[in-house]
């Protein structure tokens, strides 16, 4: 369960690792407890704000887990709401919350998590084995059966609006420039002539999806936001600043287009829809939901693309990270059109 704090708890959010200190963590959980080390964790991995492996006497484990962040960012306050308000119902698990508070004055936030040490990190650069992807599609499954059409997150003003982005056409050709001019031409011919016809693609993307159930979404659905326990079997997502409601093949199309091999996309597809199934949604279809993955690709590669033109990450790791990702991009593309010759351009062309 998550702690009391809330907005405007001056003093219960630490400005950096100096402020973790023993009577910090006491008066947060309330209960005396003793740190005893902190260290730095996930750094290298580009988790949103600064993240603290605090070891401590006092508390069943030995050790917890601190998140640091400012709220002036676009992940604002979010997940803290989530930790307060959804994650204690959430139908997998998660790392539990201990703590979390939001500094509204000083735009600062806090959690406090649970280690959930020993685990293995999902890594952006590494191919998941099938098993392990068929285990993060019945997770993600189970959060978007659980959410599948509820109305009341609508009136969640601090969800995030998945596809409530406004991307003008400014936004379209600023960026299409500028993304050439540091990565040059897309090289897959589908991908380039859609690449080409962004804006089109976007609204055909849109419009696709426009009939979709809404539900839940993480939302930032990458393997750097996942981490694997019991023995590297079962895995937990992290990172849920960026967590929103619409249309589930969003979150569904991270993992086929962006984890998964282009062979494997019909088979988790199937697998993601059985899993649906045995959560009660009996009516949701596999060809319903490949058309719907379809709409997500042609609204995702505008963000695949010309979402990363302006993203210069500071570290040495990150910035590694971003050609594999445009190559997976352009083989998304690639790997619909070898599903579905020419609806991609069937869809835009209208």
């Amino acid at each position: 369960m998550v702690g009391q704090g809330g907005s405007g708890v001056a003093g219960l959010v630490p400005h950096g690792a100096e402020g973790l200190t023993s009577s910090w963590l006491s008066a947060a959980l309330q209960r005396d407890c003793r740190i005893t080390a902190v260290s730095r964790t996930g750094e290298a991995y580009g988790f949103a704000g600064d993240t603290y492996r605090v070891h401590i006497s006092g508390l069943d484990g030995p050790s917890v887990v601190v998140k640091l962040w400012d709220t002036a960012g676009i992940a604002n306050d979010r997940e803290v709401h989530f930790y307060r308000e959804l994650a204690p119902t959430a139908p997998i698990r998660l790392a539990a919350c201990y703590f979390g508070a939001v500094d509204a004055a000083e735009l600062r936030a806090v959690l406090v998590l649970e280690d959930l040490a020993p685990l293995r990190q999902g890594d952006v650069m590494v191919a998941e084995a099938s098993d392990s992807l068929r285990q993060i599609v019945a997770a993600v499954a189970a959060i978007h059966a659980h959410y599948w059409g509820d109305r009341t997150l609508d009136g969640t003003e601090w969800l995030l609006d998945a596809t409530g982005s406004r991307r003008t056409s400014e936004w379209f050709a600023s960026r299409r420039y500028e993304f050439l001019d540091r990565f040059g031409p897309v090289a897959n011919e589908t991908a380039a002539w859609l690449f080409g016809r962004l804006p089109e693609a976007n609204a055909a993307g849109s419009s696709v999806l426009g009939g979709s159930e809404s539900t839940l979404l993480h939302a930032d659905l990458h393997l750097d936001n996942i981490v694997f326990v019991d023995d590297g079997t079962t895995p937990i997502l992290l990172d849920w600043a960026m967590c929103g409601r619409g249309p589930a093949v969003l979150d569904l199309a991270e993992i086929v287009f962006q984890m998964a091999p282009g062979e494997a996309v019909a088979g988790l597809v199937r697998h993601y829809v059985a899993e649906l199934r045995r959560y009660g949604l009996e009516g949701v279809t596999t060809d319903e939901v490949m058309e719907q993955l379809g709409g997500a690709l042609l609204w995702k590669f505008a963000t695949w693309t010309l979402g990363v033109a302006r993203w210069y990450p500071t570290s040495e790791r990150g910035k590694a990270t971003i050609r594999p990702m445009l190559d997976r991009a352009e083989e998304a593309v690639a790997t619909w059109d070898r599903i579905r010759p020419g609806w991609l351009k069937s869809q835009v062309d209208g």
